[in-house]
C-alpha cells in the first residue's frame, strides 16, 4: 500500500468519530453562542471561542496533519538507500 493510500484510508476511518465528537460539542454550545436564555451574556464569547476552536481543530486534523505526515514520511523514505538498510540489518544481527 502506498503512503498516500494509507493516509486516505486512515482519514476515512477517523472521520466519523471525530465529526461526531465535534458536532456534539458544537450543538451543545449553540444555545450559549446564540444567546438563548437568561444569563448567557457572559458565556457567549466563551462559547463562540470554543466552537471556533473545534472547527479549527477539525481542519487541522484532516488537512494539516496528513500533509505534514506525508512530508516527513516521504523524506524519511527518500533518505534511506539500499546500503543503509543493509548496514542497519548487519548491525542488528551483530548485536544479537
Amino acid at each position: 500500500m502506498s503512503l498516500i493510500d494509507a493516509i486516505q484510508k486512515a482519514s476515512v476511518v477517523r472521520l466519523r468519530p471525530i465529526l461526531m465528537t465535534d458536532i456534539v460539542g458544537i450543538i451543545g454550545l449553540l444555545p450559549l453562542a446564540l444567546g438563548i436564555g437568561e444569563g448567557t451574556e457572559l458565556l457567549k464569547p466563551m462559547a463562540i471561542a470554543v466552537i471556533g476552536g473545534l472547527v479549527f481543530g477539525l481542519l487541522l486534523v484532516f488537512l494539516f496533519l496528513p500533509a505534514l505526515y506525508y512530508i516527513f514520511e516521504k523524506g524519511k523514505q527518500d533518505s534511506y538507500t539500499g546500503s543503509d538498510v543493509e548496514n542497519t540489518e548487519n548491525h542488528l544481527k551483530k548485536e544479537e
